[in-house]
């Protein structure tokens, strides 16, 4: 990769469409440039009505087509654009795509929320100096879009759980319009209603009064912090919010707009943000900071993490892993089962991987399946599989996409056809899933039997030995039963050699 880039990230968001150019390299890491921002609030229409009007895609493509000529003068070397939820819960959304396209040039993907999330999380992380310090002890990030709102609970440097909930600044006024018009006391009622959502979703996750910073971002940041006085080290004084949040909810919006500086159009939903913000303030000692994030940051770093310059400290695929375990585990899955099959998937995945171009990626959906394979038992015994596969459709988990989902779900469902996957997809995860139940044979019995386990692929035949310290007249047996399926994907046969230490 050359020494520098000129990138692009764009994000088509619910209440505006931006674009920041940066310069990439390994020694400044991401120089921010320019910062482009237009206002169109298509997530109106999509949390109403379902759709995006003919009017709003024009605006998109007009607004994208002078988007590309910035993009040549700055001689533009790559770029990313990412659409988010109004875009992708929009009924018309692939239409919008194509048209986009047609009239730009420029390719969108539709980003699922977790993927989002992830890169909120992971801007955070590379332009903050204090996040590594704060997940240490216990934090909960509160991420708060037009569309939804992500809790985030981290502990002892572990993501424990990530959570999405439908109540976004604007969807949330949106859907509750009707009693706006009916109803004097409106935020009195938005309040109360997001206090109930939160304390739900606390009672049922258990980590009320556990967490000893709260992490704020999300939408209209930049006047929240000119609001609340923020620091220029991103803390949050309690005295200061509570004195703000007082004062806004006594003044009319015209009031808050003249008096601020803030555009009318975005006052509500600020209001709306900082009511959320609140919810999650449950003692006074809470250490609070709101970091100034966008999604585009988190394209960029996502883009120079892909091409080799650098990766933040911490390890964001281990993630996805630990909020895995964290939900499988409300399943009574047994972990030492599922970490020693994991570990034979990793010795029999490594000397396939090469020649059937086998990726590091594809390693950890196999891994997130083996630790959700079993959850399906905890519902029945009989046909325990679908159940699984059913569990793994219901858990999105952040900074997996859905089509990665899809690949897990079929996976663990045993390639019975749970998810509907490209024929592409469908071969990958059978490929996966016969790597997975040749590593779960050689625990049939779950006591430990195999020790350990390597793999070596030579003359076409993938030979695996097995050293254990009883015998495995069932592990035998089984794994010579999983071969057959083997054979059939990889177009290989697999033997087992074991070897006995007393």
């Amino acid at each position: 990769m050359p020494k520098y880039k000129i990138f692009a990230a764009i994000e088509l968001g619910a209440t505006r469409i931006a674009m920041q150019i940066a310069e990439v390299s390994k020694s400044k890491i991401i120089s921010v440039i320019d910062d482009i921002k237009y206002e169109l609030p298509i997530g109106k229409e999509t949390y109403t009505i379902g759709k995006i009007s003919y009017e709003n895609v024009d605006k998109i493509c007009s607004c994208l087509e002078k988007f590309t000529y910035i993009m040549k003068e700055y001689s533009i070397d790559d770029y990313t654009c990412y659409a988010t939820t109004a875009i992708r819960e929009a009924v018309n959304s692939e239409y919008i795509i194509e048209q986009i396209n047609i009239r730009t040039g420029l390719k969108v993907s539709i980003l699922s929320n977790e993927e989002e999330r992830f890169l909120h999380n992971k801007a955070i992380a590379l332009k903050t100096g204090y996040f590594d310090d704060i997940i240490a002890k216990s934090a909960v990030l509160v991420d708060v879009s037009s569309g939804s709102v992500q809790i985030s609970y981290y502990r002892d440097s572990e993501l424990k759980f990530s959570q999405n909930i439908s109540m976004g600044s604007l969807r949330m006024i949106e859907e509750l319009s009707e009693l706006k018009r009916e109803n004097t006391e409106f935020y009195d009622i938005i309040s109360k209603y997001i206090d109930l959502e939160i304390d739900r979703l606390k009672r049922y996750f258990s980590f009320e009064n556990k967490y000893e910073y709260a992490v704020f971002f999300g939408n209209y940041i930049p006047n929240i912090r000119r609001l609340c006085k923020i620091k220029s080290d991103d803390s949050l004084n309690y005295d200061s919010f509570e004195e703000i949040y007082k004062t806004l909810v006594n003044m009319s919006f015209e009031d808050i707009s003249y008096k601020f500086g803030i555009p009318y159009s975005e006052v509500e939903q600020i209001l709306t943000t900082i009511m959320i913000f609140r919810s999650f303030i449950t003692k006074r000692n809470l250490k609070i900071v709101v970091p100034e994030i966008t999604l585009t940051d988190g394209i960029c770093v996502e883009y120079v993490e892909k091409n080799g310059y650098f990766h933040t400290k911490h390890l964001f695929r281990n993630d996805i892993i630990s909020s895995a375990v964290y939900c499988a585990e409300k399943y009574n899955v047994d972990m030492k089962h599922t970490e020693k099959i994991t570990e034979f998937a990793e010795s029999i995945f490594k000397p396939l991987s090469k020649r059937y171009n086998l990726s590091k990626w594809d390693f950890m959906l196999l891994r997130v399946a083996a630790i959700f394979s079993d959850t399906g038992k905890y519902i029945s015994l009989n046909g325990y599989k679908k159940y699984s596969a059913d569990i793994v459709k219901s858990a999105p988990l952040i900074g997996l996409s859905k089509n990665d989902m899809d690949i897990i779900t079929e996976i663990v469902s045993g390639c019975e056809g749970a998810a509907v996957l490209t024929k592409r997809r469908r071969l990958l995860a059978s490929k996966l899933a016969s790597v997975l139940s040749l590593a779960q044979a050689l625990d049939t019995e779950r006591r430990g039997n195999v020790n350990s386990v390597k793999a070596s692929l030579k003359n076409n035949k993938l030979f695996v030995t097995a050293e254990a310290s009883r015998d495995l007249t069932f592990e035998k047996r089984r794994f010579e039963e999983e071969n057959e399926v083997f054979e059939d994907v990889f177009g290989i046969t697999a033997s087992l050699k074991i070897i006995r230490r007393r």
